[in-house]
């Protein structure tokens, strides 16, 4: 799923005019969200209809040969801007009840769901993480990204609304094979000053049923 507003991951795989053809389908995130999305930038579709199917709203951008296994995307919306302009949080709660039932759905369909996030603290990303079984944070080895990831887990730690904490999974990329930075072993043993006694490091493993984000 490509949640984020600017939809860069729905932009690289597909052409204006294959992406307009798919929002014209209501093939797109929007779909989820509303049933009937409003135009106007204040306000939101309140019934409470049931979300569409993940076949319904999704495309295959790839399928295995020889097998049944397929990789589907979820396009991303321009329209879930409007979430971030309004102030009232129970406004959004049925928009985002909506999308915490649709994920439900899709994970009894899939071996996994992942939803594509932006580093922010957008009502997207709370509803990504209220949904998520575990969270995939992409890093380079720097200080600058420990950092950031230092506070990530503390606002994921801090969110009141997550009854359960999903799972912290460290992805290390661009690692130099010379001149090798020792800030990697921060990471490795996990933070000792963190909440969370151990931050997980790929390589990982994710069953059937759980929910990246």
């Amino acid at each position: 799923m490509n949640p984020p507003p600017q939809f860069n991951l729905t932009q690289l795989l597909y052409t204006q005019d294959k992406y307009e053809k798919l929002k014209n389908e209501k093939r797109t995130i929007l779909s989820i969200m509303e049933s009937e999305p409003e135009t106007s930038l204040f306000k939101v579709t309140s019934a409470s209809t049931p979300p569409p199917k993940l076949s319904e709203v999704s495309v295959t951008v790839k399928r295995l040969q020889d097998s049944v296994a397929d990789l589907r995307l979820v396009p991303g919306d321009f329209g879930l801007v409007k979430y971030s302009l309004i102030e009232d949080p129970k406004t959004l709660t049925p928009v985002k009840e909506r999308f915490k039932t649709f994920i439900k759905e899709a994970k009894e369909d899939s071996d996994l769901v992942c939803i594509d996030c932006n580093p922010s603290s957008s009502f997207m990303t709370v509803c990504a993480l209220e949904a998520a079984t575990h969270v995939l944070v992409p890093v380079r080895p720097d200080r600058f990204s420990i950092l950031g990831l230092e506070l990530l887990d503390t606002f994921v730690n801090d969110l009141h609304t997550l009854k359960v904490k999903p799972k912290f999974i460290v992805v290390l990329n661009d690692i130099p094979r010379n001149n090798y930075d020792p800030t990697v072993e921060m990471i490795r043993p996990g933070f000792r000053r963190h909440s969370r006694p151990s931050l997980r490091v790929a390589p990982f493993k994710l069953y059937r049923g759980q929910v990246a984000s």
